[in-house]
């Protein structure tokens, strides 16, 4: 057991990294299906998949007997270990992205950035275990803080998830989501910003038609792309980022298909479309956008199967922290994006609370015009992590 003194700071170095194998990329694909279908609404939507799962995957260290069973299944993985390895391997793969980026006469920065901390109840023991493995894996330092003054801690992990989302997440952490019996609270922050690969003009405003068919004019931008894919119901297209590392795949469902494209998603056609681009000439008209949310996350987690883990549940069991019973007491996540014809800006903060409980030449040629609600992914190619996923209802 380890206990902390107030203020006192420990960081571990993430472990080298292993192989990504397909299925790590295919368990991240179900998993951003399965959460966007868990909360999706006739509205706008952002949520990131990874910034939920990587805290899930750090508290699955301290999860025993069903609880773990059900963390494993949660984010896809047969093994602690395997989850471990896959994703720790994929956040070092993510961190690579950072750089500066020259592709003929264009040059930008690229930055992808993504932090996890542990903030556990000073001098109350914490076991060495989890925290090594959060450190090793995850490269998440533990911060002892007192949650007996709500207000102090919760200015410290909104200033760690304000700095680590350059200024996009504020208040992460509302006091009153803090009590005596809070011993863990487990976080991410994630934030992307690049530039287009391809530079790009503004177009004519677009008419664009709501849910409820009612019509607002929004700026747009044209935009060119050489991959597309389709299906039963659906269309879409990818844009690059500089580099050709990340990419945003814009999704436009038929209308009423919305909860159909989500099904098909959550059964493997995320990972399909995402590493199954046909080679085709592609004029998009997009619309520019920004949007933030705040998403509490404790019932789209049961939607999605999860028993054993929220203080409402049987059998919880995350002894793997500490010998005291304790449970999720909430998850929440807030999210901000900005879309333009320069390219894209986006940034996600997640905290998990733990309580005591007591290419051939183009021969297709396609038209996208995004004048009513659609879909979109911005992903990892290499990994084909989803790091965003939302809906466009009122750009």
């Amino acid at each position: 057991m380890v206990l902390l003194a107030p203020g006192e700071t420990k960081v571990g170095a993430p472990q080298e990294a292993a192989e990504i194998t397909a299925a790590s990329g295919k368990a991240a694909c179900a998993f951003a299906a399965r959460l966007a279908k868990a909360i999706a609404e006739n509205d706008d939507l952002l949520v990131s998949p990874i910034s939920l799962a990587l805290p899930l995957a750090m508290l699955a260290n301290g999860a025993k007997a069903t609880t773990l069973a059900k963390l494993q299944t949660l984010l896809g993985y047969g093994s602690l270990a395997e989850m471990n390895g896959q994703l720790g391997a994929v956040q070092q793969a993510l961190a690579s992205r950072n750089h500066t980026v020259e592709k003929g006469t264009r040059s930008g920065e690229v930055a992808l950035e993504v932090a996890n901390a542990l903030w556990a109840q000073q001098a109350t023991p914490v076991r060495q275990t989890f925290l090594t493995a959060c450190a090793r894996w995850y490269g998440a330092g533990v911060q002892g803080v007192d949650f007996t003054a709500p207000q102090s801690t919760a200015n410290a992990i909104n200033s760690w998830a304000d700095e680590h989302t350059h200024g996009r997440i504020k208040d992460l952490v509302s006091p009153d989501a803090i009590t005596p019996a809070t011993r863990l609270v487990l976080t991410n922050a994630t934030w992307f910003t690049a530039p287009w690969a391809d530079g790009f003009s503004r177009g004519d405003r677009l008419p664009f038609t709501h849910d409820d068919t009612s019509t607002t004019t929004v700026e747009s931008f044209r935009a060119a792309s050489r991959q597309w894919a389709d299906g039963p119901g659906w269309r879409a297209s990818v844009l690059d980022y500089l580099g050709d590392e990340l990419a945003m795949a814009f999704v436009l469902p038929d209308k009423g298909k919305d909860q159909a494209l989500l099904d098909g998603w959550a059964t493997g056609g995320l990972h399909r479309m995402l590493t199954g681009w046909r080679t085709a000439q592609v004029a998009l008209t997009v619309p520019m956008w920004q949007h933030e949310q705040e998403l509490v996350l404790k019932e789209a987690l049961h939607r999605m199967g999860i028993k054993h883990l929220f203080v409402e549940d049987t059998d919880v069991d995350l002894t793997g922290i500490r010998d005291e019973e304790m449970a999720l007491t909430a998850v929440v996540q807030k999210t901000w994006i900005s879309v333009d014809e320069k390219g894209t800006e986006a940034a996600a903060a997640t905290a998990a609370y733990v309580g005591a409980t007591s290419a051939q030449p183009p021969q297709e040629r396609h038209d996208l015009v995004l004048d009513r609600p659609f879909w979109y992914v911005i992903f990892d190619r290499q990994t084909t992590t989803p790091l965003f996923v939302g809906r466009v209802a009122k750009p």
